[in-house]
């Protein structure tokens, strides 16, 4: 092997080693905007929730027991899933 056949080995692995941490940064960029997207999507299904829940206490003088019970039993169940999806996604220390 001469030294201009070994240039170009070195050439090449350097090509290739450049792509791959090109994509590993593209990766790594990618899974950041779906972490921090998701952390946007969480806060606004849980400022809807939010809201539901105040705009129950306003008004659950005016809803029968029944009712009453009905809709906590919901709300309990949405809190839960809220939290799962937290948790699923690392965010439920936030």
């Amino acid at each position: 092997m001469t030294s201009f056949d070994y240039q170009m080995i070195m050439e090449e692995w350097q090509a290739v080693s450049k792509t791959q941490e090109k994509r590993a940064a593209r990766l790594a960029e990618s899974q950041a905007f779906v972490t921090e997207r998701r952390k946007y999507q969480l806060a606004y299904l849980e400022a809807n929730f939010n809201i539901g829940v105040q705009m129950y206490q306003d008004n659950k003088d005016n809803i029968s027991e029944s009712e009453r019970v009905a809709i906590e039993d919901e709300m309990a169940k949405q809190r839960e899933f809220l939290d799962k999806l937290k948790a699923d996604a690392g965010l439920d220390e936030q």
